[in-house]
């Protein structure tokens, strides 16, 4: 969600060709848009070479007071159409002292100092302020906001949200979406702006430009997370022990995350997956109106749903907390060989392999 001046629902678009005021806020945990919304701007904004003239970079949690952040405001650019400051963590200001000692509530005093700043600023100059930490009732957020852009970064939070976004971004860019294809690229991505974007971006240019199709997003777009969860719980669901275990194996030949980080990720989504079958075989027609999916996710659900019982589903969420508390401590099977823990409750859900050993 974006407060303040003009822009695109992409904050890194608005970076690159959108009003910008005086400031540009991002809170909110997406360190790639973060990264992207910064290198618009030094692109857009400082001339080539000039770059240690009209850009200064501060951390917030090195710096005891926020004086040379607003000294490096009040300047005026040599060569560069404006200043560039960036400032992270405004909240950790003050938060130690040099020495690496508490000093105190020195973040409360940068902020007002910054809010007081923004009601004048200095019109020659942009401040980036990235704070992944802000809460977004921070007077600086709503500062921020009057006085430029304050964006809340972060996952889409339902696939309503996303299915939405999709479809801006596609208007906005001059794709037409097939029947389907939006539907298509949620199901196939992760709830991140950045992520929907670029998928929407690589299947038009798959199609050959202003259009994507179901085929499209299906010959370009990886399986994500949320794809393989849906194939799992469809195997385990149809009792097919083979597919449910290809399903594994073919998510841990992913060598770029580590497996434990991995098995993690898989035992939340499955977690709510689980739920969400859980509530569909409790409440039946109702169910929509409880967890608010859209109908082509909620059509998916009501078929696997068919496939567990009541007493399955409650016994499969169980197993995936006793694993997801193994996964985080020390006990040696889980930590030790998060895959095998993952098969084996793949196997105790179909009934393969016995529940563990009370103590």
């Amino acid at each position: 969600m974006a407060r303040g001046r003009r822009g695109t629902t992409d904050p890194v678009e608005t970076a690159r060709t959108g009003e910008l005021g005086a400031v540009f806020l991002l809170y909110g945990d997406d360190a790639e848009t973060s990264r992207r919304v910064a290198d618009a701007l030094r692109e857009r904004l400082l001339a080539p070479g000039m770059e240690a003239f009209d850009h200064e970079v501060f951390e917030g949690r090195t710096l005891g007071d926020v004086h040379g952040v607003l000294g490096a405001l009040g300047q005026l650019p040599l060569a560069s159409e404006r200043r560039l400051v960036e400032l992270t963590d405004p909240d950790q200001i003050g938060a130690k002292s040099a020495s690496g000692d508490a000093a105190g509530p020195g973040g409360r005093a940068a902020i007002d100092a910054l809010v007081k700043y923004l009601e004048r600023p200095n019109g020659r100059a942009l401040l980036l302020v990235v704070a992944p930490g802000l809460d977004g009732r921070s007077r600086l957020v709503k500062a921020a906001g009057k006085a430029g852009h304050a964006v809340r970064l972060g996952p889409l939070e339902s696939d309503r949200d996303a299915l939405a976004f999709v479809r801006q971004e596609a208007e906005r860019r001059g794709i037409r979406l097939g029947p389907g294809a939006d539907a298509a690229l949620v199901a196939a991505v992760e709830p991140a702006r950045p992520l929907l974007v670029s998928a929407l971006e690589t299947a038009s240019h798959h199609h050959g430009g202003r259009r994507v199709d179901v085929a499209d997003v299906e010959a370009v777009v990886p399986e994500s997370r949320k794809t393989v969860v849906f194939a799992l719980t469809d195997a385990i669901g149809a009792g097919d022990v083979v597919a449910a275990l290809s399903v594994l194996r073919r998510v841990f030949a992913d060598r770029s995350v580590p497996d434990r980080s991995l098995a993690l990720q898989l035992v939340g989504l499955l977690a709510h997956q689980v739920r969400n079958l859980w509530i569909v075989r409790l409440y039946g027609a109702e169910a929509g109106s409880r967890i608010r999916l859209p109908p082509f996710v909620l059509r998916k659900l009501e078929r696997q749903a068919r496939r567990f019982s009541v007493p399955a589903l409650r016994a499969a969420h169980a197993g995936l907390v006793e694993l997801d508390q193994a996964l985080k401590s020390s006990h040696v099977l889980a930590a030790g060989d998060p895959r095998g823990a993952l098969e084996a409750w793949v196997l105790r859900t179909m009934g393969v392999l016995d529940p563990p050993a009370r103590p």
